[in-house]
């Protein structure tokens, strides 16, 4: 019976996790009369790897065995290391392909060409890609071209089309749980408010589930304008109204941003934060101030009148 060859990458921001599926990858892949072979810094590793060179090519393809994956599942980070490369976007040609035709659009290099051939040239039947939006979206093209590909999504985002969980996901939430609880102490004692903004791109399921892991008082999760055009806007004015929030912050509607200001007994701008949401046409966006000048807070209160007139 013919062995099958498997190639397995990394690629984008590493997380916790990215070991554990490359040993799980290699022990079930041995198991079944299969040969596993890592391919290092993601998609570089079939850009810039001269097959020819031995240095290029110890230096890019890896052979995996159970040996040399039995304890990386005890380490984070991946042992295939990572870059941000997609061989369908390069700015530039690798040293060994300059002066040799590819097609070019944008001032960005299609190398699909050079990453069929290498597939062939290491008789790689099939691809395991292990990565987020720009990893996956080019083991998606891989597979148009003919290329038996596997795409295992991996973002702290959670933002990967068709699935449910994403390697990467829990740790962000825990971290970010953390990270919250460890403040409520100073910010209780000092009385004030704490904003904290979660990284999350363009998808709010970061903030979503560390405000509910946390309890915490007011939600505002990024998100696209809808067809509804203004209603998302007084439908957030309601529910920061109704979650009392007046009691601490005034909430003033701008021509097309809410300010959510900080105030103290007699009414006057607190010298703490000031929290923005914008739309600036295609979405929401926040933009967090602390610790106001003299300037700011007369500029502040300046836009504030302003807007109350309008």
């Amino acid at each position: 019976m013919a062995i099958h060859r498997i190639g397995i990458l990394t690629g984008g921001g590493d997380v916790p996790g990215l070991n554990s599926v490359i040993k799980e990858v290699t022990y079930r892949a041995t198991e079944n009369n299969c040969e596993v072979y890592g391919i290092r810094r993601g998609w570089e590793g079939l850009t810039d790897v001269r097959l020819d060179d031995a240095e290029s090519k110890s230096r890019y393809i890896v052979q995996l065995t159970r040996e040399n994956t039995r304890t990386i599942d005890r380490y984070g980070g991946t042992m295939l290391h990572s870059s941000r490369t997609n061989p369908s976007k390069m700015p530039a040609l690798p040293e060994h392909l300059k002066g040799k035709q590819f097609p070019e659009k944008s001032g960005r290099y299609d190398l699909s060409s050079q990453v069929l051939d290498n597939i062939s040239k290491l008789g790689l039947d099939s691809v395991i890609a292990i990565g987020g939006d720009d990893t996956l979206s080019y083991a998606a093209k891989l597979h148009a071209l003919g290329v038996k590909t596997i795409a295992v999504p991996k973002t702290m985002d959670n933002d990967v089309r068709n699935t449910e969980y994403c390697i990467g996901f829990s740790t962000a939430i825990t971290r970010a749980t953390d990270a919250i609880n460890r403040q409520r102490t100073t910010v209780g004692s000092h009385e004030r408010i704490g904003i904290f903004r979660v990284f999350g791109r363009d998808a709010g399921f970061t903030s979503l589930y560390t405000a509910y892991a946390t309890s915490i008082r007011c939600l505002i999760i990024d998100s696209k304008k809808s067809a509804e055009g203004g209603r998302e806007w007084d439908d957030l004015g309601a529910s920061l109204r109704a979650d009392r929030f007046e009691e601490w912050f005034s909430v003033r509607k701008g021509r097309s941003r809410f300010q959510l200001l900080s105030r103290d007994g007699r009414d006057s701008l607190k010298d703490i934060a000031c929290l923005i949401v914008g739309d600036d046409g295609g979405g929401l966006f926040f933009h967090l101030r602390g610790h106001f000048t003299d300037a700011d807070k007369a500029k502040i209160e300046a836009a504030l009148q302003s807007n109350d007139s309008e």
